[in-house]
């Protein structure tokens, strides 16, 4: 990485390399190497420390996980990406009910953050609770109107929760022509009943979305929202969605 070889202690440039051989490379190790050095080369920034978090829950280590994710929401308890990140580690881990309360204080800290919307939904749609579930990504959407990932969610819950009409419309809208709003369609295919529909998106979007992701299949789009970043931040484009225009 060019960034690297001008400045090698730039920790910017470790977490940006760090976050490539996650998501993209799924080398671990040396994933796990970066983000430490970005955490040490920058030790006050929860940035590092909440993607790190989510690198150690596909390793096994939840508690581990656990415990970087809650040391980052108190380097900055204004921070949108450190208040998120403990509710999310719980969702990825499938306790639903701790999600639901970590996620919970981090809408009433600021109702800005369609993250947090997002993931309160996954939490309610696992226990089963549709309407909240519902209400979560409608709030979600009144935050970014156009986000794929919160429509996908949506259609999902109203998927199996037997509402297949409106879950069909938002189907639909994700399968866009040329989109890349396709994974979501992808991700989400699964709330709709009747194999020809099915099939029909997986072929669409499987020349484009083969690679295996580190995420239960019905989080994995939560890759596609990491998948650009800017340089001043990698949480640049989740920030920036969560402001009101």
């Amino acid at each position: 990485m060019k960034a690297l070889e001008i400045d090698e202690a730039n920790a910017e440039a470790h977490l940006a390399l760090a976050m490539e051989l996650h998501w993209y490379e799924r080398n671990w190790t040396a994933s796990e190497q970066e983000y430490q050095r970005a955490i040490a080369l920058n030790p006050k920034s929860p940035d590092a420390a909440c993607l790190y978090s989510w690198l150690l829950v596909p390793l096994g280590r939840k508690d581990e996980a656990e415990r970087i994710s809650g040391e980052a929401q108190h380097l900055d308890p204004l921070s949108q990406i450190g208040n998120f990140t403990p509710g999310s580690i719980s969702v990825f881990t499938r306790q639903w009910d701790r999600a639901v309360g970590q996620l919970r204080a981090a809408v009433d800290l600021d109702a800005t953050y369609w993250l947090d919307h997002v993931f309160l939904g996954r939490a309610y749609e696992q226990k089963h609770d549709f309407p909240d579930a519902i209400a979560a990504f409608e709030q979600a959407l009144k935050i970014d109107q156009d986000h794929a990932e919160i429509w996908s969610a949506l259609g999902h819950v109203y998927g199996v929760s037997g509402n297949t009409a409106e879950a069909r419309k938002i189907l639909g809208k994700l399968q866009t022509p040329g989109s890349s709003q396709l994974c979501c369609a992808l991700q989400r295919c699964g709330g709709i009943r009747g194999t020809r529909r099915r099939l029909a998106v997986l072929r669409l979007a499987g020349a484009r979305f083969r690679a295996a992701f580190l995420l239960p299949s019905n989080l994995l789009c939560h890759r596609c929202a990491a998948r650009q970043f800017a340089h001043r931040s990698p949480f640049h484009r989740f920030e920036a969605s969560s402001k009101p225009a």
